[in-house]
């Protein structure tokens, strides 16, 4: 085999190694977690002299007590646009509620298992 065969070998087989022990840690922080619906409750742009931040809100109810919780982004990412009064399941952890795992971090981790899935595959097609 060819050095840089190894070598993209090497590097992608690692970067996915890694992405995947991320995505078992999500796995096991959420094993403990209950899952609930919440809903966008609004969406807003915040600019600001150099950049823009996109900033969700979300309500829901655990243990018939209403909750809070937001995400905030800089950069319009592809395939997560929340629109307001939508549905999205959210962990949360039973023993404190206003820990959460949001909406936007379970989108990143769904992206993370897909990109390992793809540098597992990306040295077998060159």
């Amino acid at each position: 085999m060819q050095p840089e065969y190894t070598m993209i070998f090497a590097i992608c087989f690692s970067l996915a190694i890694i992405l995947i022990l991320k995505f078992i840690q999500f796995k096991k922080r959420t094993r403990n977690m209950a899952v609930i619906d919440a809903k966008c409750t609004d969406t807003t742009l915040r600019t600001t002299y150099q950049k823009n931040i996109r900033i969700y809100y979300y309500r829901y109810f655990y243990n018939d007590e209403e909750y809070q919780t937001s995400d905030q982004t800089k950069f319009m990412i592809p395939g997560f646009k929340p629109s307001i009064n939508k549905n999205f399941k959210i962990y949360v952890d039973p023993k404190n509620p206003q820990n959460c795992i949001t909406p936007l971090e379970i989108y990143y981790f769904k992206i993370t298992l897909i990109g390992a899935f793809l540098l597992l595959i990306l040295p077998f097609l060159l």
